[in-house]
């Protein structure tokens, strides 16, 4: 159950949340998901993960003393842990995606209260399998601190 957003604007949804979500709720991940590509977070991974490749290359030129062969291996694991950055948000990117996300669906002509039910159901799934999505949401920030923003964030917008 879940969304992810890729560098230039691609959104991808699986199966299973398509299957359990409500309008409302998957309106909430895709306005996170969309929150992501505004502030251009993959982008800022992106940069970097290119960084860690600069570093990966000097790695590899060094260990080529030991032949090619070390050297491409140097290379070619410094661009698999940039490639494995390129799906990683910080909590804080986290927050500003739900932000975000949540300040949109109303424009959008959706209920902000979505993202709430949202989060209430990926908690129910983790008091009942916290295996099931802890490594899928292990960058994200507690469920209850982002219902709680969510609500704040609600309440903000109602009162203007």
């Amino acid at each position: 159950i879940n969304g992810f957003s890729l560098p230039g604007g691609h959104v991808y949804i699986t199966t299973a949340m398509l299957r359990v979500a409500s309008d409302n709720e998957l309106a909430s991940v895709l306005a996170h998901e969309v929150g992501h590509i505004v502030a251009r977070h993959s982008l800022k991974t992106l940069k970097k993960s290119q960084e860690y490749n600069e570093i990966a290359q000097s790695l590899g030129e060094l260990t080529g003393v030991a032949g090619d062969v070390a050297r491409d291996l140097g290379v070619k694991l410094g661009q698999m842990v940039g490639a494995g950055l390129l799906t990683i948000h910080t909590r804080d990117e986290e927050r500003e995606a739900d932000f975000l996300g949540v300040r949109t669906m109303p424009k959008a002509g959706f209920d902000p209260q979505g993202m709430i039910a949202m989060f209430q159901r990926m908690q129910r799934i983790e008091e009942r399998d916290s295996d099931l999505l802890g490594s899928l949401f292990s960058d994200h920030p507690d469920v209850a601190e982002r219902i709680e923003n969510t609500r704040y964030e609600i309440a903000r917008m109602k009162g203007r």
